[in-house]
């Protein structure tokens, strides 16, 4: 008797552990997959590479090269987000993937580099229309603290920087804030409008809990994240001073 069965993507351990991280993120650059999975697959990088390959033939992964720094970055097609049971996430350009691949490498270096209880990617909208690009609850002074992140890398309007500031002030949860920014010219904007807000909600600098971090080699591998500038309640610091008092 002869059956006639599907193809399916087949998933082995060593794939499975390639593609685990891609689960919590929506993309990766490739070496940020690599150095997160190392440990547990193997710290020969050629081989993961090869890996990677097969599984692009196979329909399960697919990259995009040719972003700065020669980055690439890899994210799960629709066939393998359906071999893993996962909702497949569609990217509308490259600037959107190339977007998800940064907030997933500054969460992983924040994990790294912090006391990190967890992590979420949202897939979904949260309470009160706020859709943070990733939630960390890390260790402050010993007390367990919600952050949220936003990579910025454009400048948007005034009415939209102020809207979503509004929002994250009000929010239940009183969460610290951490805008990302690769341009100063992005930075400097979203400062003064803070401010400006600041002055009138009626709220003191000391009291605000969005803090904004300038990182220009953000898309350098060996970006030193932590010692990138940030403003926090009306003074200058580096994103270390946070956590390491």
């Amino acid at each position: 008797m002869s059956l006639d069965l599907e193809r399916t993507p087949y998933i082995s351990t060593k794939r499975n552990i390639v593609v685990d991280p891609l689960v919590d993120f929506k993309s990766m650059f490739i070496h940020d997959l690599f150095e997160e999975q190392k440990e547990i697959y193997g710290k020969n990088k050629q081989s993961f590479y090869k890996l990677i390959n097969r599984m692009e033939n196979d329909g399960l992964l697919q990259s995009v090269s040719g972003l700065e720094n020669n980055r690439k970055i890899i994210f799960l097609t629709q066939k393998g987000a359906e071999a893993l049971d996962r909702d497949y996430i569609s990217f509308a350009n490259r600037e959107a993937l190339r977007h998800d691949a940064l907030v997933s490498a500054f969460v992983l270096n924040i994990s790294k580099n912090t006391i990190c209880y967890n992590y979420e990617i949202p897939y979904s909208q949260f309470d009160d229309d706020l859709i943070p690009d990733a939630k960390c609850l890390l260790d402050i002074g010993g007390d367990k603290k919600q952050f949220y992140i936003e990579v910025e890398l454009t400048r948007k309007s005034r009415e939209r920087q102020l809207t979503k500031m509004r929002n994250y002030i009000n929010h239940s949860e009183r969460p610290f804030v951490i805008y990302y920014f690769d341009k100063r010219g992005v930075f400097n904007s979203y400062k003064e409008s803070m401010k400006n807000m600041l002055i009138d909600l009626d709220i003191e600098e000391k009291n605000n809990r969005i803090i904004l971090c300038h990182s220009p080699d953000m898309l350098s591998i060996d970006s030193p994240l932590m010692e990138s500038e940030i403003y926090i309640q009306g003074q200058k610091a580096m994103l270390k001073d946070i956590f390491h008092e």
